[in-house]
């Protein structure tokens, strides 16, 4: 009787201490209008990954050119929490968050890899030379840095020369 009493106390707190966005359903994207300002669970499939002018990635979830009701965006700052979503292109995602309006359609921001399930929640970082400033314009293996990052090239010190007294 006691063990039983253990097992469903551990069960209980379990259950009290999963989220609720875990033991909901995802909704599709074209639900997702309707449940504006709410946390929830979104599933789709990623059709195309696009670079905002102001270095944001926006994930699309409807075919090029036709109206799409949700978006994800994911600002440049969150990059290194998030990872290289351009691996995302073609894949199911499960994105949880709160549903904002944006532009005249419905999006969740992207801020931590934690909000994605499944095998998009394991992205691999962005490139060390991804530059989010440049827009798309870095090149792997090549640094050329910016305003910011680029130092004053000195050279190095001559080495001292020795020298000689011939007498």
């Amino acid at each position: 009787m006691r063990l039983k009493c253990a097992a469903m106390a551990r069960l209980l707190l379990l259950l009290l201490l999963l989220p609720l966005s875990s033991l909901a359903q995802c909704i599709s994207i074209s639900d997702a209008p309707r449940h504006m300002g709410k946390k929830t669970c979104v599933a789709a499939k990623v059709v195309q990954v696009t670079q905002s002018e102001s270095g944001a990635f926006l994930l699309h979830f409807c075919a090029v050119g036709t109206p799409c009701p949700f978006a994800v965006r994911v600002f440049p700052i969150d990059f290194g929490y998030v990872g290289d979503v351009r691996k995302l292109v073609g894949k199911e995602i499960e994105i949880n968050g709160r549903i904002k309006a944006w532009k005249g359609q419905s999006e969740i921001v992207l801020r931590d890899a934690d909000q994605l399930r499944g095998a998009a929640a394991n992205l691999p970082p962005i490139p060390k030379t991804f530059d989010a400033s440049r827009r798309g314009n870095a090149k792997f293996g090549t640094f050329t840095g910016n305003k910011t990052t680029k130092r004053s090239m000195k050279r190095p010190p001559k080495e001292p020369t020795e020298e000689v007294d011939e007498e």
